[in-house]
């Protein structure tokens, strides 16, 4: 589903006309959108959690050259959704690692 296609459903839910969805959802993106700048992370219950995360910086070989490059640190945006979103969409639940059992 694409942006047009969410504003158009959302429109027909609330009985509102195409342009105020397309506000309201715009309104709801760019506070979403400050919460992860700035806490960096934006929780909604029952439906999941966003969360800005660093993934570090890593050495890889230039196959032609040998030539060892690093990349340097990024910041990426992860979602992780919740229980009660899993069950509503039917998705398996979560694998936990052997790591993460409590005996």
């Amino acid at each position: 589903m694409n942006k047009t296609q969410l504003v158009a459903k959302f429109a027909s839910l609330a009985s509102i006309p195409d342009s105020r969805a397309d506000f309201y959802l715009a309104a709801l993106l760019d506070a979403m959108e400050s919460g992860l700048r700035h806490d960096g992370r934006v929780a909604i219950k029952d439906f999941g959690t966003f969360e800005r995360r660093v993934r570090s910086g890593r050495s890889y070989r230039v196959p032609g050259t040998e030539q060892i490059v690093t990349s340097p640190p990024r910041e990426k945006v992860t979602f992780r959704p919740s229980p009660a979103l899993r069950a509503r969409i039917g998705c398996a639940p979560a694998v936990q690692h052997e790591s993460e059992v409590k005996v």
